[in-house]
């Protein structure tokens, strides 16, 4: 029950609301990390039992090869993949907000994990229901960032990479941790090289 209250709340409040035009400051892009602040807080306080006991069986030694690689892989594959079909590689602009800097790497990482594959993903992914639920969990993270890429399908596809890569280190590992280390692993990479680029 919490993790469908938690997924509703989510996703009316972070992708309904702005889409239907809300004019509250808190849907524009400076303020937007008010947003994942509240939702990681009440990821957080919904989940604190869960999430202590993941934090609790943390490999902290393996954390190198269970989430930074993934997140380099990521990184590797934007990279060929913006070279190959855009033909440049192209970051979002970080240098400017240090709220927004800091929502990226903590509370979008801890509140889009949280949603898209905690309370989504089932495991052991052992029947039909659970693989659907699979699907939906990588296509809405995926479609959920297209706003980023100015509605282009195409230049979906490495979210939709990453979205699969966070569903596998979650589904292999366990263990929700590896997979919002990852994320935020990824999103300080992104980070860092928007800052030397830019």
């Amino acid at each position: 029950m919490k993790k469908i209250l938690y997924l509703l709340l989510y996703f009316f409040i972070i992708k309904i609301l702005p889409a239907n035009g809300t004019n509250l400051f808190f849907f524009e892009g400076n303020y937007k990390w008010i947003l994942y602040l509240f939702f990681a807080v009440l990821g957080i306080f919904l989940f604190w039992k869960e999430l202590y006991d993941d934090s609790c069986q943390l490999a902290y030694k393996k954390i190198v090869s269970k989430s930074v690689a993934p997140a380099i892989a990521i990184l590797f594959f934007y990279g060929l993949f913006s070279l190959v079909l855009v033909h440049s590689v192209d970051f979002y602009s970080y240098t400017n907000i240090f709220s927004n800097i800091i929502s990226a790497i903590f509370f979008v990482p801890l509140a889009e994990e949280l949603a898209y594959r905690y309370c989504l993903i089932l495991i052991p992914i052992n029947n039909i229901y659970r693989i659907i639920l699979l699907i939906i969990s990588i296509f809405l993270f995926t479609f959920g960032h297209i706003a980023s890429v100015d509605y282009s399908l195409i230049l979906l596809i490495p979210f939709l990479f990453m979205s699969v890569v966070f569903s596998y280190t979650y589904i292999k590992q366990k263990n929700i941790w590896y997979s919002i280390l990852s994320h935020a692993f990824y999103n300080s990479f992104v980070i860092l090289f928007s800052i030397i680029i830019n």
